[in-house]
Order: C-alpha cells, then structure tokens, then sequence
C-alpha cells in the first residue's frame, strides 16, 4: 500500500513537471512569434529596416515568452494543483502575461537606447513608441495567457475523463430510446412474416390470407 501511494505521488511529481515544462515552451513560442510580427510591424511604420526590428521584437517576445512561462508555469503546478478556482486562475494567468509583457516592452526602448546620444525629438518618439508598443504587446500578452489557461483547463478536464467514473446506467443493447421504439415493431413484423397466425391477429392483413386459402 506504502509503494502504491509512493508511485502515485512520483507519477504526480512527473505531471506536474510535464505541464509545466509544456507551459514554458507554449509562452515562449507565442513570445517569439507574436514578438516577431509586431516588430515587423513596428519596423514598418517607424524605420525602414523591417528585418532588424522583426528580429529585435522575436528575440524580445521569445525571452519575455520564457520569463513568463516559467512563472506561470511555477504559479499552476504549486499553487492550482489541482484546478480548483478556475475563474481565478485565468484572470491571474492573464493579467500577470499582460503585465509581463507590457512592462519588459516598454522598459526595453529606453535600455536600449540609453548609450545612444538623442535629440529632444528622437527622444520623445522614442518614448511614445514604448508606450506604444507596450500597449499593443500587453493585449498579446493577455491573448497569449487566455490561450496558456485554456490549455491548463482542457488539460485538466482531459484528466478528470481518465478517472473511472460510477456508471449511471447499463450498457444494454437497447439503450438507445429510439431502438426502444423501433424494436417492437421490426419483431412484429419479423414474427408476423415467419408465423401465419400471428399475422392473422391483424384484421386487415388477416382478411388478406384469408382470401388467398383455398376454398
């Protein structure tokens, strides 16, 4: 019995270790492409150097990715194992991929151009695009932790179908309600074509043999 609960608990170790592993993985491949894509298109609309900006914001997405999914992926297996409050864990689940994501973008424009000398006006484009930027990767974020908690949820509710579950009715041949209602009359009929008698109980089909006997 001691042996048993001891396998039980390493199998349980080892899920919690593979879900959280598969978290880390899916944030940082939706960090990096959704990183990419919008700084193709930062690229396009700011500078004409589209490539180096895609490759800037996937390398960017792929590390906040990662980050994220780390924490989030610690966050499921310690504290929402089992999955209990679901309500509550997607809205953390979003709201810290939002605030991640938000706050590594907007933090990332003035790192990266602090040893740079600018201008007032470089400056505050630089500035606005930060903020712009960090906008639009902290409702990614949040699309990406929508996707993160609803991939935990189907998880667990694939679990919880594994389980063996009490019967609630008996697997017979004639559960279905219809073929409960058709049977009958498909072994009246069946029974009025094998037997003659039978069939003569119907009025109307007996008058019918009863014409064609010999007189």
């Amino acid at each position: 019995m001691a042996n048993k609960g001891f396998s039980l608990r390493i199998q349980e170790y080892g899920l919690r270790l593979k879900w959280a592993r598969s978290i880390v993985l899916r944030s940082g491949a939706i960090g990096l492409i959704s990183g990419g894509v919008l700084g193709a298109l930062f690229g396009c609309i700011y500078f004409p150097v589209t490539f180096v900006t895609a490759l800037i914001g996937a390398g960017l997405g792929l590390g906040l990715g990662l980050v994220n999914g780390l924490l989030l992926g610690i966050l499921s297996c310690l504290f929402f194992y089992p999955l209990q409050f679901v309500r509550l864990y997607r809205a953390i689940v979003k709201s810290m991929s939002a605030l991640i994501a938000a706050g590594g973008t907007v933090s990332f424009g003035p790192w990266y151009f602090s040893s740079t000398a600018l201008t007032p006006s470089s400056a505050v484009l630089i500035g606005f695009s930060s903020v712009l930027a960090a906008i639009i990767a902290g409702w990614a974020g949040w699309l990406a932790g929508h996707t993160i908690a609803q991939w935990y949820e189907q998880q667990w509710a694939r679990q919880k179908g594994e389980l063996p579950a009490p019967t609630t009715h008996s697997a017979t041949p004639n559960s279905n309600p219809t073929s409960r209602s058709l049977n009958p009359t498909f072994r009246r009929l069946t029974k009025g074509i094998m037997s003659g008698s039978e069939i003569s109980s119907e009025p109307a089909l007996g008058s019918h043999f009863a014409d064609r006997e010999p007189g």
